[in-house]
């Protein structure tokens, strides 16, 4: 931690004076804003330049082959396929510990419920907005929020006076009754951070900007703030036509979290000082109630994006003027020509000549003389353009070629072929390394899913109550209630819940069925391997079933999705475990009389046990023929489930194709 060397002690890092000054927050700003100014000036035309704005262009072309506008549709559509499922795991995958495994299940179904329930109105709505942000102006962003609900009840105690008398005392209180984490997308304008920063761990402060009429800050704020605030008409930040414009009247408020005083801030450019000064109110790690933004082509030197597009922009105009002149050229394309004027019988077969149709010709014998029609007309040489034109043509395509190498939109990303010949192993490698690049891209959007899954778990686990997180996770109705004080224990106790639970990456990419479908296959196999394997050795020896049980639940710790089916092996150690307990209650030592008759009756005995392997023998191949029906069963199952994972990743595609072609947006 640093100070200010140049100022009073009291305006150390840390101390209010400082930060309090509306001048200190607006010398910050217009440094903000002037290290942002080229970056808001490039965003603002990348944009113009998808919806295909043409004032933007540096030539005016009679036809524009818009290729940004298909290129980033198709990178959207390849980097946010679905909403994300989040994943969370023990950190160590110990299979004995219980609390921990229950509590990455709280946790679990908690945050994914949340997406469930947002739809398209929170987490995956966002999501969309910052991939957008980031893949046109370069820099996407979402926040997280702490919101809940409190209810008002009267609490009354008994207390006795001096004289003795008994006094009935009532005291209103508040109670939370609901919590939630909403996650909100901040438009990449909204959006400014202290100047001077070269990493994101170096900037010092973040502010969101808030458009807010004057009955909402009345309200939040009290009418003499309300009065004394500056009012405009909004419009759209990135968007300069007039025709755009709200006539609502609204105030431009600045929301700054400032780490290094660890205060929040309320500024507003019309207002002669700060409008509230509050604490941090969610205590997080990382201070922000953001991860690291979604932030295009940064460099060590700055912490200023620059859009993809100022990289391929002189391929995308070169492109515009070849398409240009192809357009003019080929409208050129026709039949054109010059005639004797005197030659009226050529006008005529222009204008009048039908099908199986004659054209008289006065004084034919000098119209012969001057080679008939050949000698009349001369059209005009389109032998020349035609061949312009193909080779106008042919430096389009190879451009483009160029533009996709620049860009990383290979020919195998977009579906084309060479037409060679080529193996599926090799198709596989070239799919691969060319698709390096992309998948670069997704793990960033992947990781900042994450982030702001990871954000809200920590929300969830500092401000939470009990109530709440046993009520949103319904884990008082699973087998694993029982470790459920505990898990929540483990969940709000941060130091300790680092190193057992962990929030994992999930692709918000296409889903890959064949993947998943490999996957459940091969963990069903390996579970029927085991038992076929295991079930000789517990036929031998009973006491040996807990053990084997332990295995496989040490083994079915390494997949995914496995704490409910961990829960039930517990329960099937524990059971395990008691049968054997109860076995090992020998009845005590019998007497030699006692032993006499049990010789007696083994003897006795020995005829019916012959029997009885004879009915074991017949009963064995009678479960033996069960066993292949039910195995016949299964490949049934796996056949149907394999053609529902089918049809789903056609309709999948359907849906895709479908969205893709829509007029207005993505069509490519």
């Amino acid at each position: 931690m640093e100070y200010d060397t140049h100022e009073d002690s009291t305006n150390r890092v840390g101390s209010t004076p400082k930060y309090n000054s509306k001048a200190f927050w607006t010398k910050e700003f217009q440094a903000s804003d002037r290290a942002l100014r080229k970056f808001h000036e490039r965003g603002k035309k990348t944009i113009k330049r998808f919806c295909d704005d043409r004032d933007v262009h540096n030539v005016a072309p009679v036809t524009s082959l818009n290729l940004f506008h298909s290129n980033i549709v198709t990178l959207r559509s390849m980097m946010f396929g679905q909403t994300p499922r989040v994943e969370v795991d023990r950190r160590f995958n110990d299979s004995e510990d219980d609390v921990a495994r229950t509590g990455t299940l709280i946790l679990e179904r908690i945050l994914n419920t949340d997406i469930q329930l947002e739809g398209g109105q929170g987490f995956q709505e966002a999501l969309q907005y910052a991939l957008d942000d980031y893949l046109l102006p370069g820099l996407g962003v979402c926040r997280v929020r702490y919101d809940f609900e409190t209810e008002e009840y009267e609490s009354s105690t008994t207390s006795f006076s001096e004289d003795g008398d008994e006094v009935l005392e009532v005291e209103t209180l508040e109670e939370v009754t609901d919590e939630w984490v909403p996650i909100e997308y901040v438009h990449w304008k909204d959006f400014k951070w202290s100047a001077g920063a070269r990493i994101w761990s170096e900037v010092r402060w973040v502010a969101f900007k808030t458009c807010m009429p004057k009955h909402k800050v009345e309200k939040r704020w009290g009418k003499k703030i309300a009065e004394a605030l500056n009012y405009k008409t909004e419009k759209p930040a990135d968007n300069d036509d007039p025709d755009q414009t709200s006539p609502q009247q609204v105030a431009e408020i600045w929301e700054i979290w400032c780490k290094e005083s660890g205060k929040l801030y309320w500024y507003s450019d019309g207002y002669d000082k700060l409008i509230e000064t509050g604490d941090d109110p969610l205590d997080l790690e990382g201070f922000f109630p953001m991860p690291q933004p979604l932030m295009a082509n940064l460099t060590t030197g700055a912490l200023i994006p620059t859009p993809d597009f100022y990289y391929a922009q002189d391929l995308y105009n070169e492109i515009d003027v070849i398409e240009a002149r192809i357009s003019i050229l080929t409208k050129a394309v026709k039949a054109v020509g010059v005639y004797d004027k005197s030659a009226e019988g050529v006008k005529r077969m222009l204008q009048e000549g039908v099908d199986n149709d004659l054209i008289p010709v006065d004084n034919w014998a000098m119209f012969a003389e001057k080679q008939g029609i050949r000698g009349q007309i001369d059209w005009m040489p389109i032998e020349s353009i035609v061949g312009a034109i193909q080779q106008l043509q042919g430096l389009r395509n190879d451009t483009i070629q160029l533009l996709y190498q620049s860009t990383g939109l290979s020919d195998i990303l977009r579906g084309q072929s060479s037409g060679e010949r080529i193996s599926a192993t090799e198709q596989g490698l070239k799919a691969k390394f060319a698709s390096i690049r992309i998948q670069a891209m997704q793990d960033r959007f992947s990781q900042f899913a994450t982030g702001l899954q990871r954000l809200k778990a920590e929300i969830i686990s500092k401000h939470y109550a009990p109530e709440t997180i046993i009520k949103q996770s319904n884990i008082a109705f699973t087998p694993d209630h029982v470790y459920a004080p505990q898990a929540i224990a483990l969940i709000k106790d941060d130091e300790n819940a680092i190193w057992r639970i962990q929030v994992r990456p999930e692709s918000v990419a296409m889903v890959d069925y064949a993947q998943m479908k490999q996957d459940r296959m091969e963990y069903i196999n390996s579970l029927a391997m085991f038992m076929q394997s295991s079930a000789p050795l517990a036929a031998l020896d009973s006491g040996i079933t807990p053990y084997l049980i332990e295995l496989l639940k040490w083994g079915l710790a390494g997949f995914k999705g496995s704490q409910e089916i961990e829960g039930v092996l517990d329960r099937a150690v524990n059971q395990a475990v008691q049968a054997q307990a109860q076995k090992a209650q020998q009845p005590p030592e019998p007497s030699p009389e006692e032993k006499k008759q049990q010789g007696e009756m083994q003897k006795m005995q020995m005829q019916f046990q012959q029997d009885m392997q004879k009915q074991q023998t017949q009963f064995q191949q009678a479960m033996q023929e069960i066993a292949a029906k039910q195995k016949a069963d299964m490949t049934k199952i796996f056949a149907k489930l394999q053609a529902d994972i089918q049809k789903e990743a056609a309709q999948a595609r359907f849906n895709m194709m479908e969205r893709l072609t829509q007029p207005g947006g993505n069509g490519a």
